[in-house]
């Protein structure tokens, strides 16, 4: 297969082939799908795959599990990822709900006013373009 300079790579075995090379450069992906479908472990090996073996920096936006929880549950790979955001090849955009007190904060998190569960899409947006030129991504 040979890999043209449009399309990013993904890292994960024959995936890459499948698709011509891989993802088309220049786009945003959506990965969706039901619990237990593999969505997180696909990104987040996209993500890590692309910032340790191709010089990639990457952002992770997360709506549901806390950006901790996925950093400790890929350890069991071997997949560094605190080790990737210290070396700003990686950030996490945590723009879920309030969860609780008591743990580290993600570089950029989104927080709704006090009383209010509403986000808009524009906040979103916002902290992804912060992250995005954080590390050059």
């Amino acid at each position: 297969m040979v890999f043209t300079e449009n399309r990013v790579r993904t890292g994960i075995l024959g995936l890459d082939e499948l698709i011509e090379g891989g993802l088309p450069r220049g786009f945003c992906y959506t990965v969706m799908g039901g619990p237990g479908s593999g969505k997180t472990l696909f990104g987040v090996q996209f993500l890590y795959t692309g910032a340790t073996l191709y010089g990639e920096n990457g952002i992770y936006v997360t709506l549901e599990e806390p950006p901790y929880s996925i950093a400790n549950n890929v350890r069991r790979f071997g997949w560094d990822l605190y080790k990737l955001e210290a070396a700003r090849k990686l950030v996490f955009v945590d723009a879920s709900p309030i969860r609780g007190l008591g743990r580290a904060a993600p570089l950029y998190t989104l927080r709704a006013p006090i009383g209010s569960n509403e986000f808009s899409i524009d906040d979103i947006i916002g902290l992804i373009g912060e992250a995005k030129r954080s590390i050059d991504a």
